[in-house]
């Protein structure tokens, strides 16, 4: 068993503004070529910071086309990716939203009653946990 560790990736892509590259910069092959001689009992740990679960808008609380090709890139990888949150994370996605203000604003105003089920539960709610 291997565990490497990074961290700050801030999601799949690169932003213009930070500097930051994405984990699909990072854990590409020519970035990280170790892991052609990994399988999924091996672990890469994201500290803080992974930005992989991001995506909410006002009218859906699941991931963007772009954000699910990233997480499905990211397990087609020969290794198992861990990640702790950090504080660039979409909380509200991760743990659920239990501010009824915030999910009654105007922001949230347009979003279908179950997809705002889903951003109260988070991802615990949808994966069981």
């Amino acid at each position: 068993m291997a565990i490497y560790v990074t961290g700050d990736t801030h999601g799949s892509q690169p932003h213009g503004w930070l500097s930051v590259d994405g984990f699909m910069h990072r854990l590409n092959t020519t970035s990280f070529p170790e892991q052609k001689e990994l399988g999924k009992e091996d672990y890469v740990i994201i500290c803080g910071d992974f930005g992989g679960v991001w995506e909410t808008n006002r009218f859906c609380a699941e991931e963007s086309p772009k954000e699910k090709d990233a997480l499905d890139w990211l397990e087609s990888k020969p290794f198992t990716t861990l990640f702790i949150p950090g504080n660039h994370e979409n909380y509200d996605r991760l743990m659920g939203c239990q501010d009824e203000r915030l999910l009654d604003s105007w922001f949230y105003v347009k979003m279908p009653p179950e997809e705002k089920e889903k951003l109260r539960k988070g991802i615990r709610g949808v994966l069981g946990a």
